[in-house]
């Protein structure tokens, strides 16, 4: 077998790494080696011997070596012995040899040379190489060095909410007028994420093209963002931001991290801007997503306490139990019970559930009122929180006593004269037919026109081709005769389940906020269960739709696609097969 041939080469620079685990080498080399070929040995001085490790080597032209040869940066994980110098590499199988040249003093500090080497190696296209991870980055001390980079760059954060169980929200704004950052990375001790410009949330800053403009020319005003770091708030470190720039420099900026929980949290998070059509999937995936559903599993984790008003003699075992959750209009509350006390149904027990904090004293005041006029007994559960539809139905549902439960909106009414007589159909339905697992009325706007006759499924493509519940034949004339139809779905603004079905199922899903596709998936997961869902066009109310809720705010259209993508990642492919 032919002798392998020597190889040429030096090292230029090679200094010990400042956490005492390694050596940062440079230099150049006739032959270069596959990640598989690593160094095998590495010479210290003579009176300390070798040292050996693992090693991540870049390599990449140089003009001023001999033709074919190529520069190389390797960082090496060996230990680094107090007072050791470094002498050279060695690749006994490969017959190389590489040494530092006789009277080479070491010129760079290792936060240098490890600039120098991030700007080499991704000046040679290697932007992804794994050297880049090793090579070591200055440690944060609590000064904020961005603001010494050059080429400039400015990044602020307005606020950095702590999402459970370990993520980051991240809201600001980074103009970056050179283009000179190569990556931005959030650290916390061990722990860090790269936000990925690309899943960046942009928010418009025209407060900031002002004052930027006369410095800068600033005219786009799109450098505001919304970014999620996962992983990072789970330990003591305090985080910070890491700026690189195509340089190699690295700028560190502390973050100051605020624990807020609630709904107020959320709304403030929703408020950003709807995403543009095309990255609506890649915002909640990566921003949105994360960001809310974290949120609020925390504030859903909290006990639900709440005050309990009895009014009237209670049935202790009634047929069924009629939940109706308030929130933000008390007025319909009236209306609606002095409508069911009409033709009022002995056999049913009523519990409101207020989810609305800022009512209780107007709403005590109120249900008293209505018991003295109307003498329809009820119970009224008065949430310390506002919780969102399903939670809210949930509470409602642990103290619930019937057999049956209807799930009621508080702006759905029956027609005058009626009362609570559309109950009992329903509720005989599910008795007879053990394959149906929910039963709703037909439902009509005020002119007499359909709101709510089931639901079916599609496709809307300006929504990232998520899958929607759509109201089938809304707006048409009512139909004439009545009939039972078996639907894909039924709302929640009026649905009669099986008590002890529902609880099996967890009730209502509440990783759907405040109120929005929950009665679709309940419906989904029904099917699953092998049970169908029905609409009894003879039993009639009017529902006022979204009356119930507060005036629409910027956040709501956020909330609905939150909601969609959630019900999108459960059910989508599912839904779309059977399209």
């Amino acid at each position: 077998m032919a002798p392998k041939q020597e190889i040429r080469g030096a090292i230029d620079d090679a200094v010990a790494l400042p956490s005492g685990d390694g050596w940062l080498i440079t230099g150049w080399t006739s032959r270069t080696w596959a990640e598989s070929e690593p160094p095998e040995r590495v010479f210290a001085n003579l009176t300390l011997g070798d040292v050996t490790g693992e090693t991540a080597t870049a390599f990449y032209p140089r003009l001023d070596v001999p033709d074919g040869a190529a520069g190389f940066c390797t960082v090496l994980a060996a230990a680094c012995p107090e007072r050791a110098e470094f002498v050279g590499l060695q690749l006994p199988h490969l017959r190389l040899r590489i040494s530092i040249p006789p009277q080479r003093e070491r010129r760079l500090s290792a936060e240098a040379l490890a600039t120098a080497c991030r700007r080499t190696v991704r000046g040679a296209g290697l932007h992804a190489h794994p050297v880049l991870d090793r090579l070591p980055r200055p440690a944060f001390k609590g000064a904020d060095t961005v603001a010494e980079l050059w080429p400039p760059v400015q990044i602020e954060f307005d606020q950095a909410i702590r999402v459970p169980p370990d993520g980051l929200a991240l809201v600001g704004w980074c103009f970056d007028p050179a283009g000179a950052v190569e990556s931005l990375r959030v650290r916390a001790g061990a722990a860090s994420a790269l936000l990925d410009p690309t899943h960046l949330l942009t928010i418009r800053r025209p407060d900031l093209v002002q004052s930027l403009g006369k410095r800068y020319g600033l005219e786009d005003d799109r450098i505001g963002f919304l970014a999620y770091a996962p992983g990072v708030a789970g330990s003591a470190a305090r985080p910070h931001l890491e700026v690189e720039t195509r340089e190699g420099a690295i700028g560190l900026k502390s973050i100051r991290v605020l624990d807020l929980a609630g709904l107020g949290a959320i709304k403030q998070i929703l408020s950003v801007p709807r995403p543009a059509r095309a990255r609506l999937q890649t915002a909640f995936d990566n921003v949105l997503g994360p960001i809310v559903a974290g949120l609020n599993a925390a504030r859903l984790s909290r006990p639900r306490p709440f005050d309990e008003l009895v009014f009237g003699p209670q049935n202790p075992a009634p047929r069924a139990s009629v939940i109706v959750t308030i929130y933000g209009r008390l007025d319909l509350t009236e209306y609606q019970l002095a409508l069911l006390s009409e033709r009022p149904d002995p056999s049913a027990e009523i519990v409101l559930v207020l989810d609305d904090p800022a009512l209780h004293d107007d709403a005590e005041r109120l249900f008293a009122s209505c018991w003295a006029r109307l003498r329809l007994p009820f119970r009224a559960l008065l949430l310390a929180e506002n919780l969102g539809y399903a939670p809210a139905n949930n509470v409602g549902l642990s103290v619930a006593r019937g057999r049956y439960v209807c799930l009621l909106n508080s702006d759905v009414f029956p027609t005058a004269g009626i009362g609570s007589a559309w109950l009992a159909p329903l509720v005989a339905q599910l008795e007879a037919d053990p394959t149906l697992g929910a039963i709703g009325p037909l439902l009509l706007y005020e002119d007499g026109t359909v709101q709510h006759r089931g639901m079916h499924f599609e496709q809307l493509a300006d929504f990232g081709r998520w899958t929607f519940p759509m109201h089938t034949g809304k707006g048409e004339p009512a139909p004439s005769g009545a009939e039972h139809l078996d639907v894909a779905a039924l709302t929640g603004a009026c649905v009669v389940l099986r008590r002890d079905e529902l609880q099996r199922l967890g009730g209502l899903d509440e990783r759907y906020l405040i109120g929005d596709f929950e009665d679709a998936d309940l419906c989904r997961r029904l099917r699953v269960a092998g049970r169908r869902c029905r609409v009894d066009t003879g039993q009639r109310l009017y529902h006022l739709e979204r009356q119930s809720q507060a005036e629409a705010q910027p956040w709501r259209g956020n909330l609905t696609l939150f909601n969609a993508w959630q019900h999108a990642s459960r059910w989508g492919t599912e839904l779309a097969a059977a399209a």
